[in-house]
């Protein structure tokens, strides 16, 4: 169902390669424009889904696909392009792909979907600081809170694991019983 929180999601993933064309070119005030831009729409498209009782398993799958292709292609491109170290791209890259792939083979499998939760947020809240700090190419901060989101993201995905390991099982453990 297509509504304007998945319409948001899609306008985001539309952005994302001006975005990084702007990173890519140096263009610091255009890139952290679109930054903002990204967040703003990521924060709304949540907001009015819930206040709207607009949440779908398709707006879910394209806002939590569309986040971690911003991360992927972010730290990527900030790599590349801007100083942001190597293992922290490796570590954003894998942790988001994995995350990635186990969640659509979840949809696929099994047609479950998994939702954010206050750690998430806050870790994510985190990242994009992080990422803005690296825009703005505040070294010494930005490396600072690369650290904390590297330690929150951790945190996030172990809280995940023991959150949704249960579920993932139960499902699992009942297709294997019919």
């Amino acid at each position: 169902m297509i509504n304007i929180p998945n319409l948001l999601s899609l306008l985001r993933l539309f952005l994302l390669p001006i975005f990084l064309y702007f990173i890519a070119s140096g263009r610091t005030l255009f890139s952290v424009l679109f930054f903002v831009i990204i967040i703003a729409t990521d924060i709304l498209d949540g907001y009015i889904a819930r206040k709207r009782n607009q949440c779908t398993n398709l707006g879910r799958v394209l806002d939590h696909g569309v986040d971690k292709l911003f991360t992927i292609l972010t730290t990527i491109w900030l790599y590349i392009y801007n100083r942001f170290p190597l293992w922290a791209t490796l570590f954003f890259v894998l942790r988001e792909l994995i995350i990635l792939t186990s969640g659509f083979l979840f949809l696929v499998d099994k047609k479950l979907t998994f939702t954010s939760r206050t750690i998430g947020k806050i870790s994510g809240g985190f990242f994009y600081l992080t990422i803005l700090l690296y825009l703005l190419r505040y070294d010494s901060s930005a490396i600072v809170f690369l650290y904390i989101s590297v330690v929150l993201f951790s945190i996030a995905t172990l809280w995940y694991a023991v959150l949704y390991f249960p579920r993932i099982k139960e499902v699992y453990d009942e297709s294997n019983n019919s």
